[in-house]
């Protein structure tokens, strides 16, 4: 728990900082050219933290399961201790108090512990969220810069076309991450419809087939 608090307060001072190179980034980002790989490296990114972000999720899925395991337990042993010491005493009876007792002791502490842990990594989640939108922040500037200079690259009729089209598939890629993300999310949330899911599924393969049909055009025009 110590190591991880340790790295919570050493994320938390390095986004304050990110937070002030993004400023300046952003500032700096129209005087200069922007390439294709540097938009492609910041949308795997963006995609790299998303993951990150599911995998504190499928923690926090693990870590909630294990408190109520424990909480039931406790429960349980509380009944069963509560049981024993309303018998008539005998050396056999005051063996499995102490014993009951002991486990008891064990269970309260691995349940404490379970909740510190959940606890950090919900704020671990937080964190990783925040640099999420500063990553998206940052995809989404780059991609308004460069679709700007290519289209002052080419000549007007061509310009507009693979402008539009460039701006169609980046908005179709942004409604199949949110697609994704939402479906992942409703998947692991017991108390989502079946419909729901299928609409969430229906979704994606509408933006996937887009992006497809965007991308074939956007060939046929070079």
């Amino acid at each position: 728990l110590k190591a991880e608090q340790s790295i919570i307060v050493r994320n938390r001072s390095e986004l304050a900082e990110q937070r002030e190179q993004l400023n300046v980034r952003l500032a700096e980002l129209a005087l200069r050219a922007i390439e294709a790989t540097e938009v492609e490296r910041a949308r795997l990114d963006v995609d790299t933290q998303y993951a990150s972000i599911k995998s504190f999720e499928l923690d926090i899925l693990t870590s909630e399961q294990q408190k109520e395991t424990l909480v039931t337990t406790i429960k349980n042993l509380k009944n069963i201790l509560q049981t024993l010491v309303s018998k008539q005493l005998s050396e056999a009876v005051n063996s499995d108090i102490s014993e009951t007792r002991l486990i008891l002791s064990e269970k309260e502490k691995l349940l404490a512990l379970e909740l510190q842990w959940l606890d950090l990594l919900n704020e671990r989640k937080q964190l990783e969220t925040e640099r999420l939108l500063m990553k998206e922040q940052w995809l989404t500037a780059l991609q308004k810069i460069y679709l700007q200079q290519q289209g002052q690259l080419r000549e007007q009729n061509f310009e507009n076309v693979e402008l539009q089209l460039s701006e169609e598939r980046i908005a179709w890629q942004n409604k199949a991450r949110e697609f994704s993300t939402q479906l992942n999310l409703n998947s692991n949330d017991p108390s989502a419809s079946q419909s729901k899911l299928e609409l969430l599924e229906a979704q994606l393969l509408q933006a996937e087939d887009s992006i497809f049909i965007i991308d074939v055009r956007l060939k046929a025009a070079k």
